[in-house]
């Protein structure tokens, strides 16, 4: 959320905008308006579900789960996209704040947020598979 702030905060139009790019002021407003807050977050999260639940930015985060860090080209092989798709998919991911990506080293990985996202999709479907499975065996039983 600082990160989406400090972005607004860069922008031209943004006359408060101190010389790090970040706006003090409309970061500490938010330290007294827990609402907004809150929808600021449930924004972001929104956002960042939609991400990622497309089909191939979700085969994009198994693949890392799996695999932990690994390079852009390592990722191509291991999900069978092109280069081009995976480069602005990873990118993505990555504003969104679901991944991470070392220039340096050239690896990607997942963050903590997506790490969470993940146990919560395995929580989930952890969870309806039990509930599929105590319907069936009323429905078997019956």
């Amino acid at each position: 959320m600082v990160l989406v702030q400090q972005r607004l905060a860069s922008f031209v139009f943004h006359p408060e905008a101190d010389p790090e790019g970040t706006s003090s002021d409309s970061l500490s407003g938010l330290t007294k308006d827990e609402n907004k807050l809150r929808q600021i977050c449930r924004e972001l999260t929104l956002r960042a579900f939609r991400v990622a639940l497309e089909a191939e930015n979700f085969k994009i985060l198994i693949s890392l789960k799996e695999n932990d860090k690994v390079t852009l080209s390592e990722l191509v092989r291991i999900t069978g996209m092109s280069e081009l798709l995976l480069g602005e998919k990873v990118k993505d991911l990555i504003q969104v704040g679901l991944a991470s990506h070392a220039l340096d080293t050239d690896q990607v990985g997942l963050t903590a947020l997506a790490q969470c996202f993940m146990r919560l999709i395995e929580d989930t479907a952890g969870e309806l598979s039990l509930c599929a499975l105590e319907r069936l065996a009323d429905i078997i039983g019956k």
